[in-house]
């Protein structure tokens, strides 16, 4: 955040998209993980190997 934020001087310039698609990504990707390992997630072990296969069409 900067001191701008939320006033009218507030700008566009000032956001950080490369920041948004990152943690975009990272939601998305989590997301889709967690929907798509099967079973019950919530009794998995935390501490698993579990790596999620990343669709081709969002890989960067």
């Amino acid at each position: 955040m900067h001191e701008d934020w939320h006033q009218p001087t507030d700008t566009i310039d000032k956001i950080n998209f490369d920041k948004i698609e990152r943690v975009a990504k990272l939601v998305y990707l989590t997301g889709w993980g967690m929907a798509n390992r099967g079973g019950n997630s919530w009794e998995q072990n935390l501490n698993s190997e579990f790596q999620p296969e990343i669709p081709l069409h969002i890989k960067y």
